[in-house]
């Protein structure tokens, strides 16, 4: 890993546009050494979050890709084009068992180094669950016109009780954004690590885990799990609601719904949340 802890950036020259979406540009350049870096530039100053992520990440010994700051609003990543070490991950990878449990290496790491971060510290960080509460809710149920559905009284008589036992449950850091083109694998060993960290925040590790698997292959997904190891059965019970709960909400924010929409809304119809929720607070 690399940093710069000054303000006198570096130098960048060959600058090569390579695309800007969501107030995030990204082009490639090369230092004076001749080596190829990735800059990200964040036009969106909540964005710019992912820099202290990397200084977060490396002060508790996370791996990382090798990084600098290259000024106040942007950061240079390791070029994986033109990296001997690693590369970046395809769709085959999401097939690889193999893969999936050098994944999971990188995935405990997390969340232990992350399990023993301060909890104020932890707990200013972005984070999913920050969707868990009554006020999205009300959000949801209005905009699918749903208001006088069963669930929604359901919930919100059972939400201090839920939260309260959600105050038991451990939290840690958590990567909440995983897909294959997030992930870097060794050429010629056992390691993969993700990387895009604008999403990084706190959370529970079984909704970590289960935001990897549900890109996986059942058998990939499998062997992720197993390598990983055990988590706390509360937080297994917790993700059959929060995941769902927390991914509906943050859809009906979007300028159109996404496709994994209906998926997660017909849990809710179904009664299948209702009875998750049950199990937690049994």
């Amino acid at each position: 890993m690399m940093e710069n802890s000054s303000n006198d950036f570096p130098v960048f020259s060959h600058w090569q546009f390579i695309r800007e979406k969501d107030g995030v540009l990204l082009a490639r350049a090369k230092d004076e050494a001749g080596k190829s870096w990735v800059i990200k530039t964040f036009r969106k100053p909540e964005f710019r979050r992912e820099i202290q992520a990397y200084e977060l990440l490396q002060s508790l010994g996370v791996r990382t890709l090798r990084w600098q700051r290259s000024g106040q609003e942007s950061i240079a990543l390791e070029d994986l084009t033109t990296n001997p070490h690693l590369r970046l991950a395809n769709p085959e990878d999401m097939d690889d068992p193999s893969i999936a449990v050098n994944l999971a290496v990188w995935y405990r790491q997390l969340h232990e180094a992350g399990s023993h971060l301060n909890e104020t510290i932890l707990k200013s960080l972005y984070s999913e669950i920050n969707f868990f509460n009554l006020e999205a809710f009300s959000n949801i149920a209005k905009a699918t016109n749903s208001e006088k559905l069963h669930f929604w009284k359901f919930l919100d008589e059972n939400y201090g009780q839920i939260q309260g036992k959600l105050n038991f449950l451990q939290p840690t850091l958590t990567y909440n954004d995983f897909y294959y083109v997030n992930m870097a694998v060794m050429r010629d060993g056992p390691a993969a690590l993700m990387f895009d960290y604008n999403f990084l925040g706190w959370g529970y590790r079984a909704m970590d885990l289960l935001n990897v698997q549900s890109s996986l292959s059942p058998i990939t997904g499998a062997s992720f799990r197993d390598a990983y190891g055990e988590v706390d059965a509360k937080e297994e019970l917790a993700c059959r609601f929060l995941c769902p709960l927390t991914s509906i909400a943050m859809a009906i924010e979007r300028p159109s719904l996404p496709a994994w929409f209906e998926e997660e809304w017909q849990k809710l119809t179904s009664g299948e949340l209702e009875k998750a929720i049950r199990d937690f607070l049994g």
